[in-house]
């Protein structure tokens, strides 16, 4: 796995769900498949991605621990599980993402995954910490009826600051990278051309 666009910022999404705002850029990982015996890269031709998933957690900015459960939504040991909202997630949206044949700008066709719809609810420093597995293993079908699968895969991206909407410093501009995935049909927020207010998500448009 190789994170070939880095998330850098986002806005803090707080607690409900009405007001998220994406990771940006969209993280995008390469999947590079070898040869067990010869440690090539294998043509992508020659590769079922039917089953390829990437599961994503969040983790603290040194990647030493998970952060899913944000630190002040802990309750003390004598307070009951039941307790509403002690289990919401820190990090929201698609958490697992399958793999897309994908031409990058210079043409050149692989595996990617591409995580658009990620945000965080909580300022701080993060990192994404992320998992491929083969769903179908290319064995039986047992994997698909258990609900397990290996870890085949594991990588980190780089330290991204989340921020309060008051000190938000903006989007950042559509690198080349999204712009091409996007013509290719996936989803990502495009800005539109000309100078807009950074901070207001109205200036994204999905392509369809």
């Amino acid at each position: 796995l190789v994170v070939e666009q880095q998330p850098v910022r986002a806005r803090m999404c707080g607690f409900g769900d009405k007001d998220r705002r994406p990771i940006t850029p969209p993280p995008c990982i390469r999947l590079i498949v070898c040869d067990v015996k010869t440690q090539k890269e294998v043509d992508w031709q020659d590769v079922d991605s039917t089953f390829f998933v990437l599961t994503v957690d969040l983790w603290d900015h040194e990647g030493s621990r998970e952060v899913n459960l944000p630190q002040h939504m802990a309750m003390p040991i004598s307070t009951p599980a039941t307790t509403t909202g002690m289990f919401t997630r820190n990090l929201i949206g698609s958490l697992t993402v399958n793999a897309f044949r994908l031409e990058d700008p210079d043409r050149k066709v692989g595996f990617w995954f591409v995580l658009q719809d990620l945000s965080v609810r909580t300022e701080g420093s993060f990192r994404l910490k992320m998992n491929f597995v083969d769903v179908g293993s290319g064995q039986t079908n047992n994997t698909l009826n258990t609900g397990r699968a290996p870890v085949l895969a594991t990588c980190f991206s780089d330290p991204f600051q989340v921020y309060s909407a008051k000190k938000f410093p903006g989007v950042i501009e559509s690198t080349p990278l999204s712009k091409a995935f996007a013509a290719q049909g996936i989803k990502i927020p495009i800005r539109k051309d000309g100078p807009k207010p950074l901070a207001n998500q109205s200036e994204y448009d999905a392509d369809e």
